[in-house]
């Protein structure tokens, strides 16, 4: 933490250091250590001193190498410098310069006796995880345990999922303030109900011998366990589902990933609106106080959403630089060093390489999904035709070397998200050029047209509207028509990598992309004859 707080901290200034010099003092005052990074760069006006370790606060106008940023970056050393029982403080003067103060407290008097570990010096392998560690402890803070007693008068809880390493995550996570009991399918779970009756029941959609809508309907329609409040749990994030599980009788919806808060949180206001139901003695004043309560914890889970997507970010971006010197020395020791190399070692480090491209691949991916999910959303009117243009000429060399041809008809102007709808494009038109057949040419073909709402057998679109709809269809390989909603799924593949490269985001990319903008995608396909891409936008 010590070194993440001096490399961010030399990193702002060398960002806003145009000319001049940067200068790092380390010393002691009276029972501090002090580290002092002063810079001769552009300064902060006075006006934004007070607000610069706020999260999310950025200094606008201000001339820098870089306009890059979340404007996290200073928080985060202060909540790091706050863990160390420290203070952190600046003083500037615009265009003369900035001196960021840093003083933690000398010793370890100060310290919780249980935080405090003897390490040797040598022994740097017990480091190597300390950032990762660390941020979790920053977003989830484990709860205290409880004893047997407590134990036992907590709510119980069943979670039916398929998936053993799903089941034991949720266990772990609610363990601490629930009694849970699992089951691996939802005929499984319903033999545990007859058992025990559970105060709440967390459950998957998609499982075998009884799935999670089937489960539901079993626990809503049985008098005796209709009280029972359920909790689906999907990896599809479309609005589809969602509404099968509202009409079936869902008290609450939750799309994995999710946060570990989310869900406890989720849980407990489930449970506790469920207990005051049941005993029904509670007076209008009460429920609307309890209203409150709830509509400010969904504030409360909507910022931590917000702030958690952005850390993802920033998390994604810092793991690039690491990872460029991993493929940089790598490739440096095969051209110097070759002669040498057995061809063991060399086949080590070729496949060192490649596992490094996957995952810059991957991290890419990710900062790009991530991007998708923030709520700034600017819309502005925008000629598709020019869109797909730029995107061609992006992707040429690809296109020519693979000897693609691509028609597209004349595009509507539409009111879009422009860089989203620029992902989009480049993730339909390379997932089609990349599932090429062998010895047959790429043929894309990109149509459009317009359909009433009232004719699509989707349960979210709006009877009342017309839809654009833009197909982006193939002649590559295809995939199984019984995979048509799985192929949009968060890190879902149907070929393996060998065959084929990638990360199983593209395509949910796209799917959150068209979803930001009200609408829906479908997919059709058949092995070895191709497959079509079906975008619906309200007009």
């Amino acid at each position: 933490m010590w070194e993440k707080i001096v490399f961010n901290l030399l990193s702002n200034a060398f960002k806003y250091t145009l000319k001049g010099s940067i200068t790092v003092e380390i010393g002691s005052e009276a029972h501090f250590l002090v580290l002092k990074i002063k810079d001769t760069g552009v300064g902060i006006p006075a006006a934004e001193l007070p607000h610069m370790f706020e999260r999310f606060h950025r200094v606008q106008q201000v001339t820098g190498r870089t306009f890059e940023g979340t404007g996290i970056g200073l928080s985060l050393i202060k909540e790091l410098v706050l863990l160390h029982k420290g203070e952190i403080g600046v003083e500037s003067e615009l265009n003369v310069g900035s001196t960021f103060i840093v003083k933690i407290p000398l010793g370890k008097d100060h310290l919780p006796a249980a935080q405090i570990t003897t390490r040797p010096e040598d022994e740097e392998t017990q480091a190597f995880n300390m950032y990762v560690e660390e941020a979790g402890i920053l977003l989830v803070k484990a709860p205290e345990a409880t004893d047997a007693a407590e134990k036992k008068s907590l709510p119980l809880v069943l979670v039916a999922d398929d998936n053993a390493d799903m089941r034991e995550h949720i266990q772990m996570i609610l363990s601490n303030q629930f009694n849970v009991v699992t089951a691996v399918n939802g005929q499984d779970a319903l033999q545990k109900i007859r058992e025990q009756k559970p105060g709440l029941v967390v459950s998957d959609v998609m499982m075998p011998v009884l799935d999670g809508i089937g489960l539901l309907k079993e626990i809503k329609g049985n008098r005796a366990t209709a009280h029972i409040p359920v909790i689906l749990l999907t990896a599809r994030a479309g609005e589809e589902s969602k509404i099968v599980g509202w009409e079936t009788g869902a008290d609450d919806y939750l799309t994995k990933p999710f946060s570990a808060k989310e869900l406890i949180s989720r849980i407990a206001s489930q449970i506790k609106t469920q207990q005051l139901r049941a005993e029904a003695l509670i007076d209008v004043a009460e429920q609307k106080k309890y209203a409150q309560q709830l509509e400010d914890m969904n504030r409360e889970l909507t910022k931590m959403n917000e702030e958690l997507t952005s850390f993802a970010y920033v998390s994604s971006h810092d793991l690039q630089e690491p990872l460029r010197k991993i493929q940089m020395f790598s490739k440096r020791i095969m051209e110097k060093e070759v002669h040498v190399l057995s061809e063991e070692g060399k086949n080590f480090f070729q496949r060192m390489d490649n596992a490094a491209s996957r995952m810059q691949l991957l991290i890419n991916d990710l900062l790009t999904y991530s991007r998708t999910n923030t709520s700034q959303k600017h819309f502005e009117r925008t000629n598709l035709n020019k869109l797909v243009t730029e995107v061609k000429q992006e992707l040429y060399e690809r296109i020519s070397s693979t000897g693609t041809i691509i028609a597209c008809e004349s595009l509507p102007e539409l009111s879009i998200i422009p860089f989203q709808f620029k992902q989009l494009f480049t993730n339909l038109i390379t997932n089609s050029i990349k599932f090429a057949r062998p010895g047959i040419t790429p043929y894309i073909q990109i149509s459009v047209g317009k359909v009433d709402g009232h004719t699509l057998p989707q349960p979210t679109a709006n009877r009342e509207k017309k839809y654009w709809q833009i197909s982006v269809a193939d002649n590559g390989a295809g995939f199984d028509p019984k995979f048509n909603e799985q192929i949009f799924g968060l890190f879902q593949r149907l070929h393996g990598r060998r065959d084929y490269e990638g990360t199983g985001i593209g395509l949910s990319i796209a799917k959150k992309v068209v979803e930001n903008h009200n609408g829906f995608i479908t997919a059709e396909g058949r092995e070895n004859e191709g497959a079509t891409i079906h975008i619906f936008l309200p007009d």
